[in-house]
This record gives C-alpha cells, sequence and structure tokens, in this order.
C-alpha cells in the first residue's frame, strides 16, 4: 500500500541525513560513509519541491520569497558567527582560506569555489575552514533557482527535465573520477530530479510490497560492511541507487519496522532543527 503519511517518513529521512553527515565529520569508524547523508537530503529536497510546485501552484516571485524566508535569517546569523570566532582564534593563513570562501558562500556558490579550489576535502587547510560545509547547502538553492523556472514551461516541463536528467547521468559518468561529480550542480541535479520522479508515483498511489527492511539492510551494508567508498566518485552509480532507495521508502514505506522511530518526538525534534543542527 502507498504510504498515506509521508510527513512521518520525511521527519525520519531529515534526521537521519543530517545525522549521518555529522557523525561523518566527527570521524566517527562506523559512519565513515556517511557522507551518503547529503544523496539522502537531496533526493528528499527533490520530492519536496516537486510536492510545493505541483500542489501549491507558487509564482515564481512567492517560490523565491519563501525560499528565501526559510534559508537567509538563519544563514546570516550563521555567517556572523563564523566571522567572529574566526577572528578569534584562526591564524592568518586559516583567516584568508575562510575569507576567501565567504563571499562564495554568500552568493551560494561556495560548491564551485570548493570544487576548483579543494584537492583533499580532508586536507588540514580544507577541513578547518567552517564554510566548507556550505558546498551543499549552495546546491539546495540553486536547484530551488532552476525548478521554477522549468515548470514555467508546463507542455515542456517533462521533456526539459528528462533532458536535464540524461545530461547529469552523461556528466556524472565523464566525470566520474573528478571532484566535479562530488560538487557541482550539473552532477547533483539528477539526485533532485529522482526526489521529484517519486512524487509523481507517489500521487498515482501505486501499489507495492516493499518493505522498511530493505532501506534498513542497504543502510546497514553501505556503512557498516568494510566498503571503502570513494567520497569524490559520488553521486555516480552508489550515489543515484541510494537516491533510487530513498524515494523507494518515502514513497512506499508501510511504517512496520520503523513506526517507533516515525512516531517519536526526539526524531521529528531534529527533524525541525536540521538546518540548524546543519549549519552551526
Amino acid at each position: 500500500m502507498i504510504n498515506k503519511e509521508p510527513i512521518k517518513t520525511i521527519y525520519f529521512l531529515r534526521t537521519l541525513a543530517v545525522l549521518l553527515v555529522v557523525f561523518y565529520h566527527l570521524d566517527i569508524y562506523i559512519f565513515k560513509n556517511g557522507f551518503i547523508g547529503v544523496d539522502i537530503f537531496l533526493t528528499l529536497s527533490g520530492f519536496l519541491m516537486t510536492k510545493i510546485m505541483v500542489e501549491e501552484k507558487p509564482s515564481i516571485k512567492e517560490f523565491y520569497l519563501r525560499r528565501i524566508k526559510r534559508i537567509l535569517p538563519l544563514y546570516q546569523c550563521f555567517i556572523v558567527f563564523v566571522v567572529f570566532l574566526s577572528l578569534l582564534f584562526f591564524n592568518f593563513n586559516q583567516l584568508e582560506k575562510t575569507f576567501n570562501s565567504l563571499g562564495f558562500s554568500q552568493t551560494f556558490s561556495s560548491n564551485v569555489y570548493f570544487w576548483q579550489s579543494t584537492k583533499d576535502y580532508w586536507a588540514e587547510g580544507t577541513v578547518l575552514n567552517p564554510l566548507l560545509h556550505t558546498w551543499s547547502l549552495s546546491l539546495e538553492v540553486q536547484y530551488y533557482f532552476i525548478l521554477p523556472l522549468i515548470f514555467l514551461y508546463k507542455k515542456l516541463k517533462n521533456f526539459l527535465i528528462l533532458v536535464i536528467f540524461c545530461f547529469s547521468l552523461l556528466f556524472i559518468e565523464f566525470y566520474k573520477y573528478s571532484d566535479a561529480s562530488f560538487y557541482l550542480i550539473f552532477s547533483r541535479i539528477s539526485q533532485f530530479i529522482i526526489g521529484g520522479f517519486f512524487y509523481y508515483i507517489y500521487k498515482k498511489k501505486i501499489k507495492t510490497h516493499f518493505s522498511d527492511l530493505y532501506f534498513l539492510f542497504f543502510l546497514i551494508f553501505i556503512l557498516i560492511i568494510n566498503i571503502e567508498l570513494n567520497l569524490y566518485i559520488f553521486p555516480h552509480y552508489y550515489g543515484i541507487l541510494i537516491s533510487i532507495l530513498t524515494g523507494i521508502f518515502l514513497t512506499f514505506s508501510k511504517f512496520n519496522f520503523f513506526n517507533f522511530f516515525l512516531d517519536n518526538r526526539i526524531i521529528k525534534f531534529f527533524s525541525n532543527i536540521t538546518y540548524s543542527l546543519f549549519l552551526f
């Protein structure tokens, strides 16, 4: 049976995604592949934004204003916080690297900056930059800019989405051994589109026998089994697979195994503060 209350699954997936990323950056070995939280979150975002465009039909202006109100106030507080602590604690070299990325972070193009300037994600000069994680937020904002423009062309919308998706897959294949595939919207937009695709499946109320346990076993497999995933080949085969599985879980989950988690107040709490938790 189709998932009748996707909001519960959204709470769970949002919390899962941000905690995976946090634990990954804390360098906890069992979460050595925790960067897949980004792939889960991008897919979830594609589902939710498509849902908004289809069901609420906002104008471009209304859509942009809502996203600005959602993102900018807390983000500016975060930027001020970063600048203050950087001036307080960083030496000149660290301060210079942080301030070099500040303008790109403010214009939500830090993914492009880190693609050009980062040779090793975990190099000391990179990992100490408190704005490093804004690369994924930049992807989100770039997608928010593109999506309503696609919906302007109602008759060509599906064709445009298909063309963009195919282009993204070709880009991923061509740059699979380059960090361009990791950082740039050209590859990551396929994951947003997969999320949007599963929203349309959700609307059609297609029946399935998908079990929550499939999702659980897959997560255990990639997180605990000794798979040495290469950060910079994402979102290639594993990334696309994670997006598809996330979409399936979001659309068809029967709330069996995960009932406790989906109805848990702690999960809802973390889901409501994921943006703050991600930033700070």
